[in-house]
């Protein structure tokens, strides 16, 4: 999995869900965790340590904030992950079929896995369909599910509601939110941040920011409400006047080099995650700006592929990117996508969206909207064919 984020002031959360694990190895049946709060607060970082701590079999999925979700997608996730050992039940399958096939699968395996589904804030229906019929079945699920999501966008009219409000009346279901760091914690990891630049530490904690930089704790404290992910950003931009997400992104950016920082843009452009050749390809760059971007820590990769530690940062960036140059990538992006085979439908949608291409969203559009009904995302089919229309 690689090296993992730190985590502060979260021994008690791991440790509730651990049990809730061991529950389910003892042969108490399913059960599911619902891990909430903003975003930033460091619900994938906890999930990835739960993950190393059961010591299990990791099923893991997310949804995305594409303009039109691919239906299932952490089923589908799953499924490509060779890990896992899941048969295609999707394609061609109903999807009361796929689910029950789901279902079956897991009560085969010789060891309960954790089965996460990322981000259920963006998820299509027939995704919280599925969730809504493992929650029914948890006696008869053998698994920890654990699905995260952001409360604080989940409305009374939001999709997520009314699954989520049944959910939490059924056995085995538990909330689990997440709270922001205190002071305490906030101080542990400036200090840190300090001593790696070699600025010591002697003066945090007294004004914002001495002669030689060293960033002030109850500074970054008042400025982020101890977020994690805010937290992070501010320590590692080295800026202690930023007043901002936004500040503390741009300025972690501006320290890169100019191909670095090309391949950082064109990444953001991908909700998910891009192909580092699609990347280099956009940003006119070579491997070595990719590495560099890589190594100052603004990127991830995994399997060919890179994608930003977290969505707040890809957004702040993808916002930043000028207009004209943000469209032409992704005109170029939408020809990469056409020829590849198999051809990822909503993917080509969305940046044919972004590109202006109004033949391309007709000429695919209805396709990925059909797809979507197969799968029992009705609600991203409509949303498909307004893209169309």
């Amino acid at each position: 999995m690689g090296a993992l984020p730190e985590v502060l002031e979260r021994e008690t959360v791991l440790a509730q869900i651990r049990t809730r694990y061991d529950e389910v190895v003892a042969g108490g049946g399913g059960h599911c965790a619902l891990l909430t709060g903003e975003a930033g607060i460091g619900k994938t970082a906890l999930t990835s340590h739960l993950a190393v701590r059961v010591d299990a079999p990791v099923w893991w999925g997310q949804c995305d904030p594409l303009s039109t979700p691919r239906p299932l997608s952490p089923l589908l996730d799953m499924i490509e992950d060779p890990r896992t050992g899941l048969p295609d039940v999707v394609t061609g399958a109903a999807p009361y079929d796929a689910f029950a096939a789901l279902l079956r699968h897991l009560g085969g395996l010789p060891q309960p896995p954790l089965v996460v589904l990322e981000d259920l804030h963006w998820a299509d229906s027939a995704t919280l369909d599925l969730l809504r019929f493992l929650g029914r079945r948890l006696y008869r699920c053998p698994a920890l599910l654990v699905a995260t999501f952001r409360d604080d966008e989940v409305g009374p009219d939001h999709p997520l509601a009314a699954p989520v409000g049944e959910l939490e009346q059924l056995p085995g279901v538990v909330r689990v939110p997440l709270v922001p760091l205190t002071r305490d914690g906030v101080r542990q990891l400036t200090e840190k941040a300090n001593a790696a630049r070699g600025s010591g530490t002697a003066n945090a904690g007294r004004d914002s920011e001495n002669a030689n930089g060293v960033l002030d704790a109850e500074r970054v404290h008042a400025l982020t409400g101890g977020n994690p992910f805010f937290v992070t950003e501010v320590l590692a931009s080295g800026d202690g006047s930023s007043t901002t997400l936004r500040d503390a992104v741009l300025a972690r950016l501006g320290r890169l080099d100019q191909g670095a920082r090309a391949v950082v843009e064109a990444v953001a452009l991908e909700p998910r995650a891009l192909e580092s050749a699609h990347a280099v390809d956009l940003a006119d760059a070579d491997v070595a700006a990719v590495e560099r971007a890589l190594r100052a820590g603004v990127l991830l990769e995994s399997g060919g592929a890179l994608r930003f530690r977290h969505e707040l940062a890809r957004a702040v960036v993808e916002d930043s990117v000028p207009s004209l140059r943000r469209a032409r990538w992704h005109e170029r992006l939408l020809e990469l996508l056409l020829e590849a085979s198999p051809m990822d439908l909503n993917r080509v949608v969305h940046h044919a969206a972004g590109a202006g291409n109004a033949d391309i969203v007709r000429q695919h559009g209805p396709e990925a909207a059909r797809e979507a009904v197969e799968r029992g995302a009705r609600r991203e089919a409509a949303a498909l064919l307004d893209t169309v229309l």
